[in-house]
Parts: structure tokens; C-alpha cells; sequence
């Protein structure tokens, strides 16, 4: 039976904290409102169609836009389906955002799966000068992940 690999992509909301000066992420006091889920982008490996899911997708968006249950859940469901997961930064950031939102919602992790970082891949077998995805598209000929505006588009998304 042929391995079926998720490839994969989450955006979360910034944190929103006070702060004493500007960039001193260093002097936070206490977050207004913790960094949740905003959306995922995946495909499964062999297939042409990206899929979507985002909170103002959900019934209770309107009413809660930050509850990230019903989300998160459909989320676990597409891990529990995987083999392996690949993603750029993926270890260290889209895996750990989607275990804080399992655990924060109350849903039982999927069961483990393998895991391929592309930002790892990079980092330890090549010298780019830059491991950022839209560096290695554009060095080994990819089309780049679309430019998004920055924080605009997160807030905008915060906002549906």
C-alpha cells in the first residue's frame, strides 16, 4: 500500500500583548489574547487540488471568531489520516501549533506519524544562503508561495 503524505501549512494569529517600546518582545507583560488557528492550506502528495479550511468556514464564526475547536478538530482528522506530513517548519512550528490547539480544544493527538521538515531537509544537507521557502523555490526553480502583504492579511483574516 502506497504511503499517503500530507503536505502541509497552518497560519495562526499573532499574539496581541501590551508592550514597553517598540520590537521589545522581551518585556512582555501578560498577552491580551494568545495566538490561535487561523487556517490551513494542504494537499495530498500525488494529487493537484489544494484544499482550505479557515474559521469563517465554520458555523460558530460569527458568534465566536476566535473558537478554533471545530477547526482544530478537522485538522486532527486530517493528521489521523497521514503517514507522513511534510511542511517547511514544520517541526518546530506548524506541529507544535497544531498539538497546542489539540490539547487547548480537548482533542486526542492523531496517532504519530513520520515527519518531513523541508526547512530541516535544507539545513542539513545543503548550503543555501537562504533556507526560507520562498528563497529555495525561487533557487531551484519553483514558483514561490504568493506574497501576502505581511501582518495585514493576518489581521484581516482575524477579522474574516
Amino acid at each position: 500500500m502506497a504511503e499517503k503524505t500530507l503536505l502541509i501549512d497552518l497560519e495562526n494569529s499573532p499574539i496581541i500583548a501590551r508592550v514597553w517600546g517598540r520590537r521589545e518582545v522581551n518585556v512582555i507583560g501578560e498577552p491580551i489574547q494568545e495566538s490561535y488557528l487561523l487556517s490551513y492550506a494542504y494537499r495530498w502528495l500525488g494529487t493537484s487540488k489544494i484544499e482550505c479550511r479557515s474559521l469563517p468556514m465554520y458555523g460558530s464564526y460569527k458568534k465566536e471568531p476566535e473558537n478554533t475547536k471545530a477547526l482544530s478538530q478537522d485538522l486532527r482528522d486530517l493528521y489521523a489520516k497521514a503517514d507522513r506530513v511534510v511542511g517547511h517548519n514544520l517541526a518546530a512550528f506548524d506541529d507544535k501549533i497544531a498539538n497546542t490547539m489539540f490539547v487547548t480544544n480537548n482533542i486526542l493527538p492523531p496517532n504519530p506519524h513520520r515527519v518531513t521538515d523541508t526547512l530541516k531537509v535544507a539545513r542539513k544537507f545543503f548550503r543555501f544562503s537562504s533556507n526560507s521557502l520562498k528563497d529555495l523555490a525561487i533557487r531551484l526553480g519553483l514558483t514561490p508561495k504568493e506574497e501576502t502583504g505581511g501582518i495585514k492579511l493576518w489581521i484581516g483574516c482575524m477579522h474574516g
